[in-house]
């Protein structure tokens, strides 16, 4: 048992190296400064809800998942920012990836998300933006271009998308 133990210790060693926070900067980069792909997701009321529908705001859009303890993390911070994005012209999109709808609505629910959550049942759009973790947040200034990728929530996001 305590080599399985040591194993798996040591597979997980060797992928969060192959995954280093270098990496994962190469890659969110290359979505930056592009056209953001539109969607239509279905939200927790069952209405269909498109990137279209906010045309000429800026928008973050906070890729999660139930089971992701840092997207838990990130939780308290955007319920208490959501107010403050609405008045200052900032759309929040949660984006729940591949899990159920009962699923998802007992978790907001549960902690209290008051911003708008969106079911990518099939996984489509996180592949279309290139998710590869979560939490990850994605700005996307007025015009409709992504400004960054992010795992949290930065502390100028206000300044870089409403410039």
């Amino acid at each position: 048992m305590r080599k399985i133990i040591t194993v798996v210790f040591a597979l997980c060693l060797v992928l969060a190296l192959c995954f280093d926070s270098s990496s994962f900067y190469s890659m969110q980069n290359k979505n930056e400064n592009q056209q953001a792909p539109g969607f239509t997701l279905v939200n927790l009321s069952g209405k269909n809800v498109s990137l279209s529908d906010f045309k000429g705001k800026a928008v973050v859009l906070f890729f999660l998942t139930t089971s992701c303890p840092y997207c838990r993390q990130e939780l308290p911070l955007l319920n208490k920012e959501y107010p403050n994005m609405l008045a200052s012209g900032i759309e929040l999109l949660a984006i729940d990836i591949t899990e159920s709808k009962e699923r998802v609505a007992n978790f907001a629910q549960r902690y209290y998300i008051k911003y708008p959550v969106l079911l990518d049942l099939d996984g489509m759009v996180s592949m279309q933006y290139d998710i590869i973790g979560v939490p990850t947040l994605i700005l996307i200034s007025k015009e409709g271009k992504v400004i960054s990728v992010e795992n949290d929530l930065p502390s100028d996001y206000k300044e870089r998308m409403l410039k």
